[in-house]
């Protein structure tokens, strides 16, 4: 009985998971799978928790992104890094977007989303 118990406790403890905080990441590739894997999900309140102090991210930006990621980045993208710079390309090598990534306390947050086109 009380192996069952501490199973069901643990398992509670593993499902509940995070909830709503946001990954801690400290690598720029960790980042941009973190948040082509997650943005669709998010809202503007929830994603601006992953912006720098001084990202020149908009909302605007954040509902394009969502598109993109949705539409064509989640799958079959490929990526160049450049320091703190991940440029997505689609599967036809057009250009995506990039993110620029800063440190900022320790932890990797979003900068700026740059070269992102409407997509209807």
């Amino acid at each position: 009985m009380k192996k069952g118990l501490i199973l069901l406790f643990i398992s509670i403890l593993f499902l509940s998971g995070c909830g709503n905080n946001l990954l801690v990441v400290r690598d720029v590739l960790e980042a941009d799978q973190y948040t082509r894997n997650n943005t669709t999900n998010m809202d503007w309140t929830l994603f601006k928790q992953l912006l720098s102090n001084d990202s020149t991210v908009s909302e605007d930006d954040f509902t394009n992104f969502k598109r993109i990621i949705d539409s064509e980045a989640i799958n079959n993208s490929s990526f160049v890094k450049l320091d703190n710079t991940i440029y997505r390309f689609s599967e036809k090598y057009e250009l995506l977007y990039r993110a620029d990534w800063k440190s900022d306390d320790g932890q990797l947050k979003l900068y700026s989303l740059n070269y992102i086109q409407k997509r209807d």
